[in-house]
């Protein structure tokens, strides 16, 4: 079916004449722009609506124990590797041995695996993080307990053979 569609400009309005059907729409200016002021109303109203899902948006802090936490944040970066010593052995690491913080400190670690299988575990903190091989990996927590430590690689034997070290949290 062939469908002619004609468009004639009348000064200030628009007419439109769909020959397949026989249809005569009229429309003017106002009508077009109560329609797209509409439209418009429609998407800032949406978008208004779902802007503050899944965030607070009351405007209230959480209560927060006074001197739980320092705003300080120590940040460090090591390597974890594996090497094959000269007799055959296998040697996992880390570059560094010891971290110091004080009690409340944010703590923002980030490893890279440049050699090898490994991960991150630091019990107390109920961490255990995978390294990838060449991807840093960051981890972050509040020390919110004193004492001493240990970190280490929980990959079969890697503990044992050397891979670990000690977190220090000072008052």
């Amino acid at each position: 079916m062939n469908v002619r569609r004609t468009l004639n400009l009348h000064g200030a309005g628009y007419t439109i004449y769909d020959y397949a059907i026989g249809n005569h729409i009229a429309m003017n200016n106002k009508t077009i722009f109560w329609g797209i002021g509409i439209l418009v109303v429609g998407i800032l109203a949406f978008y208004g609506l779902n802007a503050g899902r899944g965030a607070d948006t009351t405007g209230v802090l959480p209560e927060v124990e006074m001197g739980a936490i320092n705003e300080s944040v120590k940040e460090f970066t090591m390597t974890s590797w594996v090497e094959t010593t000269a007799d055959g052995n296998m040697s996992p690491h880390f570059s560094l041995g010891e971290m110091r913080v004080k009690k409340g400190d944010r703590v923002r670690i980030t490893i890279t695996n440049t050699a090898g299988t490994h991960d991150f575990s630091l019990d107390e903190f109920g961490i255990r993080e995978e390294t990838p091989l060449n991807e840093p990996v960051v981890v972050e927590f509040v020390a919110d307990k004193t004492g001493s430590f240990e970190y280490y690689c929980s990959k079969f034997n890697h503990r044992a053979l050397g891979q670990k070290g000690t977190l220090v949290v000072e008052e």
